[in-house]
């Protein structure tokens, strides 16, 4: 096996320990919720429904809980230990199978001795149950499916074989409803796992620069005792310097620009925005922030593949960072098809203009998009906001009004830019 198949199983390998510490993370406020939820069923069906078959139910959810708990204890330990065993996994694993086949058995008591108003009833339960799943459970799928299934799937069954008007359709909506809910999960899980394996990756590299400055630092000492009275010796000493200092900053470097498209990556947009807000608090000046969302790219992805994507991405890129003049301004890329421009000394008007200028110019490209529901070509929306940085502001303040102004643009319809409207004079949005 080659270096480089070792380093990718070993991430591949960080990534899934990473979801399931998440999956276990969820489980005391997953074990809260589940009790006062199973109380309040017990309680409110009690008088419609066997007693007798309540009470094993809910002894047996109370049961799964304390072992869900038990088994929450037991990664508590191993991971205070950085480790966590397949067994421990793989239980987790079998207790939540358990669990999802026990809110099952709820349906099959509506179904024998309840009404089929009671079984619509019990259905709306286990389907707020199913989408609950996705917060707590969808960091691993194996954990989402062998819960959700069982809770779901049998209720549908039971209403293709009831007689009742209704009955047909409701059970059609469950399979729907389980395949539109089946696939959020599986978006959810697929951004976690890339997060997570960013987070790996960049780790990875600034360990690999902290390494390397260590390096340099103790070269640096050895050959400074070595060679201080020899002139050939100490050009070598210089020269070395040079060249490791120089492999640092490189490092450095790209640990803040993006692989794709060449301009700086979330990481770098983070330190730029603090640096920019540091000196915009210190003279009472405005900051200006453009967010930009290529128009329904998933679609882009599935219709044209993800090499086209990635081509359509960088030509974007470029784009927006040659509408980006000033030295002071910086253009990134945020996340998979969102960009974000930081503008200092810039109000509203500066930096809406910019953005529809951008927004114009990504639609002359004319890059082919069949699958968009709004245009033919590919398309931008974008949010616009500004503040002035004070001691009553922050830039979590800028950034969540640009990206509710975004959000407003998507929801307007999308290739359009909307600017935030939220400002007070001198501490909000700037008008």
């Amino acid at each position: 096996m080659t270096a480089e198949a070792v380093k990718t199983d070993s991430s591949d390998h960080q990534v899934l320990i990473e979801q399931y510490r998440l999956l276990f993370r969820q489980a005391p406020l997953t074990v809260i919720a589940t009790t006062l939820l199973v109380l309040l069923i017990t309680w409110s069906f009690w008088d419609s429904l066997p007693q007798t078959y309540l009470m094993a139910w809910l002894g047996a959810m109370l049961t799964v809980n304390a072992i869900r708990l038990a088994l929450y204890m037991a990664y508590i330990q191993q991971d205070q230990a950085k480790r966590l065993s397949r067994l421990l996994r793989a239980s987790y694993i079998g207790v939540l199978i358990l669990s999802g086949v026990i809110w099952s058995a709820l349906a099959l008591m509506g179904t024998v001795a309840g009404s089929f108003e009671q079984l619509v009833v019990i259905t709306l339960i286990l389907a707020g149950v199913y989408a609950s799943a996705i917060a707590s459970n969808s960091s691993v799928m194996s954990g989402f499916i062998g819960f959700s299934l069982p809770v779901i799937l049998p209720v549908s069954a039971i209403f293709f074989y009831r007689e009742e008007q209704h009955a047909l359709l409701i059970a059609w909506s469950i399979i729907l409803y389980t395949f539109f809910m089946s696939f959020a999960a599986f978006e959810v899980n697929r951004i976690l796992r890339k997060n997570i394996w960013l987070a790996i990756e960049n780790a990875r590299l600034l360990k690999n620069v902290s390494r390397s400055r260590d390096e340099l630092n103790n070269l640096n000492k050895r050959l400074a005792n070595e060679l201080e009275d020899e002139k050939e010796s100490a050009m070598v000493l210089v020269q070395t310097r040079e060249r490791l200092q120089g492999a640092v900053d490189y490092l450095a470097h790209i640990s803040l620009i993006d692989g794709l498209t060449g301009i700086a990556n979330r990481r770098g947009f983070d330190a730029f925005f603090q640096k920019e807000w540091s000196r915009a608090r210190r003279n009472g000046e405005n900051l200006a922030l453009v967010m930009l969302d290529v128009d329904f790219f998933k679609q882009y992805n599935d219709a044209y593949g993800h090499q086209a994507g990635d081509e359509c991405l960088k030509r974007i890129a470029t784009v927006i960072d040659n509408s980006v003049r000033r030295s002071a301004d910086l253009a990134a890329r945020i996340g998979g098809e969102e960009f974000a421009i930081l503008l200092p000394g810039t109000g509203l008007n500066g930096a809406s203009s910019l953005a529809s200028q951008i927004r114009a110019t990504i639609g002359k490209l004319q890059i082919p998009h069949e699958d968009s529901p709004i245009a033919r070509f590919v398309t931008l929306s974008a949010g616009v906001a500004a503040i002035r940085a004070n001691r009553r502001t922050d830039p979590a303040m800028l950034f969540q009004a640009a990206d509710q102004a975004l959000y407003t643009a998507k929801k307007e319809g999308r290739n359009v830019v909307r600017i935030a409207n939220e400002g007070r004079d001198g501490d909000g949005v700037v008008h």
